[in-house]
């Protein structure tokens, strides 16, 4: 009997250790990727000069460092870094504004990200 109720404990710690984020993680993840495609973000971190004085090279390191830094669940990374790759930079937004609501519930409007990807 002991070792019933010890295969049942483990089978439900490995149910919820393997569940998703709720829906509310989801949703600050994407609130961060937003924030930190907008030029406020670096100026509010005292970041925009130090960013502005590297070379092209190392802006776009130090940007896409940044930027990973606010994706951490395996779903979101899926969404934005796997299945978006093969995507150009005009069907990036409109793909994020379609996946991304799928994981948070809510409606995904970030117009920093399209201005950061598409250039004027």
């Amino acid at each position: 009997m002991k070792s019933c109720w010890f295969l049942i404990s483990l089978l439900i710690l490995a149910a919820c250790s393997s569940a998703s984020p709720p829906q509310s993680a989801f949703q600050e993840e994407a609130r961060a990727f937003c924030r930190v495609h907008s030029i406020d973000y670096w100026k509010n971190t005292n970041q925009l000069d130090e960013l502005n004085a590297l070379g092209p090279t190392e802006k776009q390191i130090r940007l896409t460092e940044e930027i990973r830094s606010t994706i951490t669940s395996e779903e979101m990374k899926r969404v934005i870094y796997e299945d978006a790759q093969a995507l150009n930079a005009e069907e990036f937004y409109p793909y994020l504004q379609h996946e991304l609501p799928k994981l948070t519930g809510e409606p995904f409007e970030c117009p920093a990200i399209e201005a950061f990807y598409i250039a004027p």
